[in-house]
């Protein structure tokens, strides 16, 4: 025995292709071992109170991209707002239980190909709408207008993943809150 390994003479994972089976045999007690999502924490903790778990870090994370041949989004300035737009700490609360870190590029912090000197964009409204306002967006009864046209847009993501959902509607919030 080693500290900090797990005692086991041998592990056997069967294969289940459905998330919603492999965690219903979690609960059950018919898996030793199953991936979670942070959002299924709290009802596992009060489903079978013999379920152990261990939260760590994955190398999942949601991202933003543009499509800068829209032309909402050719302007630097519009897309940094958005970045200062989005609050990164109510998305990580929110969606991921806390359980989660901000991260500046596609790489997980604390890897060797992440790059900590990737520029930073700290929530700040008031900087968001200060460089929307450079960008040539003006306010009209809370919504940003420029050539009398409203600045919206729809988010794109796969169906029936639930923590993209949850993403994309507090950034709608988030979004809102700058006249967006």
């Amino acid at each position: 025995f080693k500290p900090g390994l797990p005692y086991a003479d041998e592990y056997e994972q069967p294969i289940m292709g459905d998330r919603a089976a492999r965690l219903a045999a979690l609960r059950a007690g018919e898996l030793d071992l199953e991936g979670v999502l942070a959002a299924q924490i709290p009802d596992l903790e009060k489903s079978n109170p013999e379920i152990i778990i261990h939260k760590r870090p994955t190398v999942s994370g949601a991202v933003i991209r543009f499509n800068c041949a829209n032309p909402l989004f050719k302007d630097e300035r519009v897309r940094q707002a958005i970045a200062y737009a989005a609050d990164k700490k109510a998305l990580i609360d929110g969606v991921l239980l806390g359980l989660g870190q901000e991260a500046t590029g596609p790489y997980k912090p604390g890897t060797w190909a992440h790059n900590p000197n990737v520029r930073k964009y700290p929530f700040d409204p008031l900087r968001a709408k200060a460089l929307l306002a450079e960008a040539g967006w003006k306010e009209k009864d809370g919504v940003l207008v420029k050539d009398r046209q409203p600045f919206e847009f729809t988010v794109l993501t796969n169906a029936g993943n639930e923590a993209r959902a949850k993403t994309a509607a507090i950034l709608q919030q988030n979004l809102a809150e700058v006249g967006i």
